[in-house]
């Protein structure tokens, strides 16, 4: 499986953020998902893999049971939501490429401010504390969805954090 990377000032990308200021509908705060956003997201359809974006950097990917298939962007959603209130499990953490670890770690230490070198260095070393990394770590401190899009010529769907 590969990335592609996307050009920021695409076509699509405008006229994702018309659509959005037309609707209303954005930003979606992932810890509040309120029924009218639900009801908008229901209506638009994305195809597996979903590419998962911050305006900097490619932050991971959706799959479905098998590439292209059909997904709402409110199930994306709500699977966000979930994993960004997750904490994270230090067995599968670091299993995790180098660069994920690093991006983590960075939104982590921006995220606790006081002794997160501490809790950090506990975490990686496998004790317990309850102010461990979470999925908004994993999310690098996204809390927002501002936009969806389906790449039909790339078989593929993006959803816009930040």
């Amino acid at each position: 499986m590969y990335t592609v990377p996307l050009d920021t000032e695409s076509v699509s990308t405008e006229q994702v953020r018309s659509q959005t200021s037309l609707t209303g509908m954005y930003p979606i705060k992932l810890g509040n998902l309120i029924a009218s956003q639900q009801i908008e997201l229901r209506k638009m359809i994305l195809t597996t893999p979903i590419h998962v974006h911050i305006s900097t950097a490619h932050v991971g990917m959706v799959y479905g049971a098998f590439p292209g298939e059909a997904m709402t962007a409110l199930d994306t959603v709500i699977f966000l939501q979930q994993i960004s209130q997750r904490a994270l499990d230090r067995i599968t953490f670091v299993q995790f490429p180098t660069s994920v670890v690093v991006g983590v770690k960075a939104a982590f230490v921006q995220r606790v401010g006081l002794n997160a070198a501490a809790t950090w260095d506990d975490f990686m070393a496998g004790r317990n504390f309850s102010n461990r990394p979470v999925g908004r770590d994993l999310l690098l401190d996204a809390t927002e969805v501002w936009g969806a899009e389906n790449v039909s010529f790339g078989c593929y769907s993006v959803i816009h954090l930040d």
